[in-house]
């Protein structure tokens, strides 16, 4: 199982998922841009335990730091900065996503990689430009894309920012260095009772392949739990240690 990290969201979200073939990091599509509040999504920092249940036996294998400020440009653009960092007994791997702050719309994303390399795009002008690596290889961006993009590894916030309601759903297209620009889909499958008093929107996302689900609260949209299924049998878990504070 390779790791790597969805940031959807995750939340970013760090997942297992299986190396896809790339589909282009063009974007040849205009896509509207889904309506979001922002104001759900405040600054401060998260812990989740990952856990992993294989064969029928769950362990926790890693804790992820989920860290969210809101900052402000040198030419006036506000933004979202993520700091999300994955950690277990081998390694810590940081990601950094920089994104604009009312409308989720990638900006920077910066990820350290086990290899010891990293991966580095931006969006200026509806352009994606930087590096990658893929099966151990740097591979060169720079490509014109049409309409907003969003970054992956912000998924679950875009979510939480979302109008939810039962049936709701919501297409964008996404970065994934994996894979390029590539759309992805989420839809509110119903609603489910999470630690035995909140009440949490259940839903569903097909990350190019991977199911991924989110539980948001219904009242402060914060994440209660996120689950993904990088193969049959495989499922990882994200659960908060503590309320968040955001």
């Amino acid at each position: 199982m390779k790791h790597s990290f969805i940031r959807c969201a995750v939340a970013c979200t760090i997942a297992a998922v299986p190396t896809i073939a790339s589909t282009g990091y063009a974007q040849a599509t205009e896509w509207r841009a889904p309506d979001v509040d922002a104001r759900f999504i405040r600054a401060g920092v998260d812990t989740l335990a990952v856990f992993l249940t294989r064969d029928g036996k769950r362990e926790r294998i890693a804790y992820v730091i989920d860290a969210i400020s809101l900052e402000t440009s040198s030419n006036g653009d506000t933004l979202i900065r993520r700091v999300y960092s994955w950690i277990d007994k081998e390694r810590v791997r940081t990601d950094t996503i920089v994104d604009e702050r009312n409308r989720f719309t990638m900006r920077r994303y910066y990820a350290t990689l086990p290899s010891g390399g990293a991966n580095v795009v931006s969006l200026t002008s509806g352009r994606l430009s930087g590096s990658v690596e893929r099966l151990r290889k740097t591979v060169a961006i720079d490509s014109a894309v049409a309409g907003p993009v969003y970054n992956g590894a912000t998924l679950d916030l875009l979510l939480r920012a979302s109008p939810l309601a039962l049936g709701y759903e919501v297409e964008v297209p996404a970065f994934i260095p994996e894979n390029g620009v590539v759309p992805i889909r989420a839809r509110v499958a119903g609603s489910d009772t999470v630690g035995g008093t909140s009440v949490y929107w259940r839903v569903n996302a097909d990350f190019a392949g991977l199911p991924v689900t989110f539980w948001i609260d219904q009242t402060n949209r914060r994440l209660g739990r996120q689950t993904l299924q990088p193969g049959p049998g495989v499922r990882l878990e994200f659960v908060p240690l503590r309320p968040t504070n955001r």
